[in-house]
């Protein structure tokens, strides 16, 4: 019997870990309606996640704005709901776009997400994103404490942000009749977020490319790329429901994971190294590695997305290339801390083959 429910123990932590552990940058928003387009759905989450979403997995929202009030806390009388991956279907694989929902009432449903459990987590209000400017935060591995008073906590991982806005920018006041719909960025969220450069775009979407077989440091460059495309960005705004269905990307991004490889001898040509080029990338710097690793490197190469790589040092050596972008915050650019890697490539250079001297018969 001991042995048994030892076995049942083991089984239930198993369960409780299996779920896929997401940090900054591994799960980003891709589109976002903020208005009715049915009958029952009030908002709709379009995200993507660069690694497979197990069963089990949980996925935080909330619609509370940072420092609304107070410093280093979370406002307290909006929206917090937690999500759960179930058994309805399989793994979603790593790059497939998926959707969560929120009814008239502001809250989640299994009839409006079923392939999600909503668990209730907190006492708290309903996640509603105003037509008027609002944001919301993606988290996981945490607790929500609701505390009065607009100081409401979260223990876990705060993933990326999304504002309808131009502005991250708190009222801190209780009086001001907009206060629920401002927010300070997170710290965690300086460099993932996805702001709109024009206040209440209410039907936003990722419009850049989508066929590419990138890295995920690459896609993220993509991604948050947040200008228009008038502007030279890569997200557009819809007219209307019916149009941002129409447009909205619901497929599979196809996500690097290899590492291309090429072997030449001393002198002969190699294929040029290539990372996408984006407006909002500020400088490119190339780095050489002897091992399989993209820390520690040696930098190489000019401010291009493109590096070709030595034909004359033999060995096998390993290239990967930081983009740092700029991600403006309230219309201060920054050019800096953004920064994002490629995948890595190998290329082995072998010396010449040595000939032996014909001896004449």
């Amino acid at each position: 019997m001991k042995k048994f429910l030892l076995l049942i123990n083991l089984l239930v932590c198993f369960v409780a870990i299996s779920q896929t552990t997401l940090n900054r940058g591994d799960v980003m928003v891709l589109g976002v309606i903020v208005d009715d387009c049915s009958p029952t759905i009030k908002n709709s989450i379009y995200l993507v996640s660069f690694k497979p979403i197990t069963n089990g997995t949980t996925i935080d929202l909330t619609d509370n704005g940072w420092e609304r009030q107070n410093p280093n806390r979370f406002g307290s009388s909006e929206g917090f709901f937690r999500f759960q991956k179930n058994t309805n279907s399989g793994t979603i694989p790593a790059g497939q776009v998926f959707r969560l929902n929120m009814n008239q009432n502001g809250n989640p449903t299994n009839l409006q997400n079923p392939d999600w459990d909503y668990i209730n987590a907190s006492s708290v209000g309903s996640f509603d994103l105003r037509a008027d400017g609002d944001q919301f935060f993606v988290m996981q591995g945490g607790n929500w404490t609701n505390t009065s008073g607009n100081n409401a906590t979260y223990s876990g991982r705060i993933l990326t942000a999304y504002n309808t806005k131009s502005t991250w920018i708190a009222t801190n006041s209780t009086t001001n009749s907009a206060h629920n719909r401002n927010s300070n960025i997170h710290p965690d969220t300086r460099c993932y977020h996805i702001t709109s450069p024009i206040d209440y775009n209410n039907f936003r979407y990722y419009s850049g490319n989508t066929s590419t077989s990138i890295s995920q440091g690459e896609w993220l460059v993509r991604i948050l790329n947040t200008a228009d495309v008038s502007n030279n960005g890569n997200w557009s705004n819809a007219s209307n429901c019916s149009d941002f269905d129409a447009k909205i990307f619901t497929g599979a991004l196809p996500i690097r994971t290899n590492i291309p490889s090429q072997e030449v001898c001393v002198n002969e040509l190699l294929t040029d190294l290539e990372v996408v080029d984006e407006p909002n990338v500020v400088t490119y710097q190339w780095y050489r590695n002897t091992i399989a690793n993209t820390t520690g490197g040696t930098p190489v190469g000019t401010n291009s997305n493109i590096h070709t790589p030595s034909n004359t040092l033999i060995g096998t050596y390993y290239y990967y290339c930081v983009m740092t972008i700029n991600l403006p915050l309230n219309g201060t650019p920054n050019t800096t801390d953004c920064q994002f890697i490629s995948n890595l490539y190998e290329v082995t250079v072998n010396p010449n083959p040595v000939t032996s001297p014909v001896i004449p018969l």
